[in-house]
């Protein structure tokens, strides 16, 4: 999927949430608007300002790792990120992509 694709994909979930919530669905609506949020790195900078505040980044200290590390990886990464949580060089994957699931089920 092409970041031109998801941008397509998030204006109709738009389009789809506002008519959705002047017809008064807006249990319906509220679905259609989450499918619309664009990731944004500062989004993404302060989930990872987050983590470090809360799980530290090793105490400074060059022989403890971190107990959590974030990494970004732009663009299509999906098949490696899988790889690295199969090789247990990672524990967990955050992505606004649904891809990581298929890799994942089709992996394991």
């Amino acid at each position: 999927v092409t970041n031109k694709e998801r941008e397509a994909k998030r204006n109709a979930n738009l389009k789809e949430a506002r008519r959705l919530k002047a017809i008064g669905r807006n249990d319906l609506a509220g679905d259609k608007y989450r499918a619309c949020v664009k990731v944004t790195h500062w989004m993404a900078e302060s989930v990872a300002r987050a983590v470090k505040k809360k799980w530290g980044d090793g105490n400074n200290n060059h022989f403890v790792p971190p107990k959590v590390q974030c990494i970004f990886s732009p663009y299509e990464a999906d098949a490696q990120l899988v790889k690295l949580c199969m090789d247990q060089l990672a524990d967990a994957v955050v992505t606004e992509d649904s891809d990581v699931l298929v890799y994942s089920a089709a992996c394991n």
